[in-house]
């Protein structure tokens, strides 16, 4: 099992976008992730244009790595 697997169990993951591109206006291309300790929440855009070689997850991991680290 990776880190990030271990890592993320700390988070919940909510998608706040049914299918990207969408033509829906209640459509959002983050998504909100839930700290399961202490409720704390936090947006990354996980859909749209990013340039080549870039992974949002990489933003994740570190955001929880951080908050863990600071809060926990």
């Amino acid at each position: 099992m990776s880190a990030f697997t271990k890592l993320y169990d700390y988070v919940t993951e909510s998608q706040n976008s049914k299918v990207w591109p969408s033509n829906d206006p209640d459509d959002c291309p983050y998504n909100t992730f839930t700290c399961k300790l202490c409720g704390w929440r936090f947006d990354v855009r996980i859909y749209g244009a990013f340039p080549a070689g870039y992974d949002p997850y990489d933003d994740v991991r570190s955001i929880i790595t951080e908050h863990l680290v600071l809060r926990h």
